[in-house]
């Protein structure tokens, strides 16, 4: 249920561009310092977005090396360091494990046991450090999880429990900025929640899976019903964006809010 929250990359200047791909090797590389070969797996644009929204928020200090990597062997690349780094690879590592137990409910996949207990060993320790995302990951999973067993179609519902979920992820601190950083979570993690459900449901409709757009869709308005939905959460997070005091990363930060987080839908549309 990730990757939604990436660039549109044909509108970036080559400068950003270069500037974002440089942000998310610099992640890759925490990942891969804190989790070994397990964290580069669960390596995300999401967290990219985030990381770089609280480097520019809190004016944090960049660290740029030049490295190669498995990806790129030959030709060194540019790697963005930022404090942010920790939390965000942090994050994606707790929010990775939890969703890869809740996917196993319902799906007896060996990959997704074996990612899932290499990844155990390093929960304990974010549970500890990290309570209040813990809480909010595993309970708002389980309120998912307990919509899904009745079928619920409420996708406006449904959503609330994902943007509760990230929002909780986008507030590291309890400070000035923590309504506007939960907002803009909350509103991303609904989006997240209805363009995955929108996008799977001719698959889920035709193998019979759960979907809480399944009655919806069969209504004349349904494609606008769902527009309207994805507008309204997307809107609330651009709405909070807003109000920060943001500079250093602007161009790519509204550039990801205002047209990257549409891309697959419109790529959907286009089948």
């Amino acid at each position: 249920m990730f990757g939604y929250v990436q660039a549109n990359r044909k509108d970036l200047s080559e400068a950003d561009k270069k500037k974002y791909k440089s942000f998310y090797c610099g992640l890759c590389r925490q990942l891969k310092a804190d989790y070994k070969k397990e964290g580069m797996l669960s390596l995300s644009y999401d967290m990219t977005f985030l990381t770089m929204l609280l480097s520019d928020l809190y004016d944090e200090q960049l660290t740029k090396q030049c490295n190669r990597c498995v990806i790129h062997p030959v030709i060194k690349h540019e790697c963005t360091h930022t404090k942010a780094d920790k939390y965000t690879a942090d994050m994606e590592i707790l929010l990775t494990f939890y969703s890869l137990l809740d996917h196993q409910k319902d799906h007896d996949v060996n990959q997704h046991k074996s990612f899932s207990k290499q990844l155990e060993k390093y929960i304990p320790e974010l549970e500890k450090r990290y309570p209040k995302q813990t809480k909010a990951i595993t309970d708002n999973l389980d309120l998912l999880d307990e919509g899904e067993k009745v079928n619920s179609q409420e996708p406006e519902k449904m959503s609330r429990y994902f943007g509760a979920l990230l929002g909780a992820i986008f507030t590291p601190y309890s400070d000035n900025w923590a309504t506007e950083l939960y907002a803009i979570g909350e509103g991303l993690g609904r989006f997240i929640y209805l363009s995955d459900a929108y996008i799977d449901l001719k698959k889920d409709l035709k193998k019979n899976k759960y979907n809480p757009f399944k009655t919806l869709s069969t209504e004349d308005n349904f494609e606008a019903q769902v527009m309207d939905l994805l507008s309204w959460a997307a809107a609330d997070a651009a709405k909070a964006f807003e109000y920060l005091p943001l500079d250093e990363h602007c161009t790519i930060l509204q550039n990801i809010l205002y047209s990257g987080i549409w891309s697959q839908i419109e790529v959907n549309k286009k089948k």
